[in-house]
């Protein structure tokens, strides 16, 4: 059975397809975890911008700061 990467409480970026409206900049805190459909897992997740939750696959999150980290000079 596969387990869940995020926790409730993380703080994640989302990824949706060319037709979403979630801005890359808007950081999402991870609310609850859900169930799988297929083979992914899902999250219920939220924004402070944003008066709703979004239901979303563990493929769409990313962990904040991660994406961000620079390499260091020589």
């Amino acid at each position: 059975m596969a387990t869940h990467l995020f926790a409730v409480g993380e703080r994640v970026s989302l990824t949706l397809s060319t037709r979403g409206t979630a801005n890359q900049a808007d950081v999402f805190t991870v609310k609850t975890r859900l169930p799988h459909v297929g083979t992914q897992l899902q999250y219920r997740v939220k924004t402070e911008g944003e008066p709703y939750e979004r239901v979303v696959t563990e493929g769409q999150l990313t962990k904040v700061g991660l994406e961000t980290a620079v390499a260091p000079t020589a």
